[in-house]
């Protein structure tokens, strides 16, 4: 760790001398260190621990002697806090770490393991704890709006087949919501609204979102007309799945002009919950600005609306992109949501990069009236992205770089990538590729049990330096080499894959020859 807020991690071993040295190597590593030779000592040390004082991470041992063992000590302390928990034994039985399959923990260290792959483990369990809050903190705010909207909220696939139903009025649905689920669309609705809707859910599965549709349903309360919104969800599973959002409009539909019309696009496009939504007129003047993008550029409501959005939001260099994109989506067709991306400014001075879907407005003749726009705050996004596309050079930079060969297999020792390097040095062409192949058959068949053995001793983590072999090339003939191997490992320190570094060692051993004459 280096630089930011020091975390502090409680140490929970029994074994003075192996808790000294864990303490020690987790120091190093910029963590603070608590201890607690027992899992008592440990409850007591987190029931008394004041604000701003409770640890950051609990790093408990699963085997504490004759009293209470980890995985009981850590129970009793999430009961009362919620802490990411990792486990840390010398053991790796099944029995023992099925004893933490039923405590909310992040990770499993054997405590063989490096301080590299310990930091590792705790980073992770860190980024885990911290998706796990996000996600908890999340739902909470997702179930509060379900309650809060008034609206059906259905969710579909692309077949129209009821996945889910939340309707806070049961006499807006033609079936109570538990006969509807596993039924279609088509089945349970009379054709010419089934139709709407259908065409909806393709729309949207074109587009992403489809917007505007009206039915009507002959009901036991009567008379209903229903404004629909679709929106395909993130594709997390074999088939496309939406969210239908019917909306109840018969009483505007018997009193309908154009102010409640305009109120109607405004409220469909903030319940899709974008950050900032506005309106602005012709001469790009905001007439209407969310309270959420009040707040994400450092205003309060209402002080934007009024202004001039260019003048106020927009940097200066950027002005004219943006008009243009705008005076071109005033001129095309309208209803049609068209996504753009430009920075705008805080009131502070700072800037975010903001994701834009717009359309145009018009009256009832079809004049353009002005533009509503919903954003959304990327910059985040961008920065991860060009961070990963910075790393991703490197990597390739470090690997065409290399003067060894460096290859990577899985966990069975089939090759899924070599360095430039590799190739002509066991006497291939730079465009032959070993992919799939075991790296063992570019050894001797000497080596190769050998070989097969220390491969075992890496995916157990035991780390023993290079090794030599001897090398077999295309031709048969054969040259020493010097293999290095790490297992690669993303979560909880569990391999994935395994990286070899290939040295020919022909030259040493000539220079080594010269010398000895």
């Amino acid at each position: 760790m280096h630089g930011g807020i020091r975390k502090t991690i409680l140490l929970v071993e029994d074994e003075a001398i192996i808790a000294l040295h864990e303490q020690r190597v987790l120091e190093q590593y910029g963590y603070a260190v608590r201890t607690a030779r027992s899992g008592e000592e440990a409850i007591e040390l987190c029931a008394a621990s004041g604000e701003g004082q409770n640890p950051d991470l609990i790093l408990m041992d699963i085997d504490l002697g004759c009293g209470m063992d980890g995985t009981e000590a850590a129970r009793l302390i999430l009961e009362r806090r919620s802490v990411p928990v990792v486990f840390l034994s010398s053991h790796t039985e099944p029995e023992i770490v099925e004893k933490t399959e039923n405590i909310t923990s992040y990770g499993y260290i054997v405590k063989s393991s490096s301080g590299t792959v310990m930091d590792a483990s705790i980073k992770m369990a860190f980024k885990l704890f911290e998706a796990n809050v996000r996600m908890f903190e999340t739902n909470v705010k997702l179930e509060a709006m379900l309650g809060a909207i008034p609206d059906l909220l259905f969710e579909v696939d692309l077949a129209g087949t009821y996945l889910d139903v939340h309707c806070p009025d049961p006499r807006l649905l033609v079936a109570p919501g538990s006969e509807l689920l596993g039924r279609a669309i088509t089945e349970t609705l009379p054709a010419e609204a089934a139709d709407v809707i259908m065409d909806g859910i393709r729309d949207a599965n074109e587009a992403g979102v489809s917007v505007g549709r009206r039915y009507h349903l002959t009901l036991q309360s009567g008379e209903k007309w229903f404004e629909l919104s679709v929106s395909r969800m993130a594709d997390a599973w074999s088939t496309p799945r939406f969210i239908l959002i019917c909306h109840d409009i018969t009483d505007r539909k018997r009193a309908e002009d154009e102010l409640n019309e305009s109120k109607r696009h405004a409220e469909r496009l903030l319940s899709v919950a974008a950050e900032i939504v506005m309106s602005t007129d012709t001469d790009g003047i905001i007439t209407m600005f969310n309270d959420n993008g009040h707040r994400l550029l450092g205003y309060e409501p209402p002080e934007l609306v009024g202004k001039r959005w260019a003048d106020v939001c927009l940097p200066e260099e950027n002005r004219d992109e943006v008009a243009g994109f705008l005076d071109a989506l005033a001129r095309g067709e309208t209803g049609v949501l068209v996504p753009h991306e430009n920075p705008v400014l805080c009131k502070d001075g700072s800037r975010k990069l903001i994701l834009w879907h717009n359309t145009v407005l018009s009256d009832d003749s079809g004049a353009y009236v002005g533009i509503l726009s919903s954003g959304q705050d990327i910059t985040a996004l961008r920065q991860l992205e060009a961070r990963i596309r910075e790393s991703e050079a490197r990597y390739r930079t470090m690997i065409e770089a290399s003067p060894d060969n460096i290859t990577v297999t899985d966990l069975q020792g089939n090759i899924v990538m070599s360095s430039p390097k590799a190739a002509p040095m066991f006497g291939y062409e730079h465009g032959d590729s070993q992919n799939g192949r075991s790296i063992l058959d570019f050894l001797v068949p000497g080596d190769r049990a050998r070989a097969g053995n220390n491969f075992g001793r890496i995916l157990r983590g035991e780390t023993h330096g290079a090794e030599l072999y001897t090398g077999l090339r295309k031709d048969g003939s054969s040259f020493p080499v010097e293999i290095n191997g790490q297992f690669i490992a993303v979560e909880y320190g569990h391999p994935t894959h395994v990286l070899f570094i290939v040295r020919d060692i022909s030259a040493r051993g000539r220079v080594e020859g010269t010398s000895s004459e």
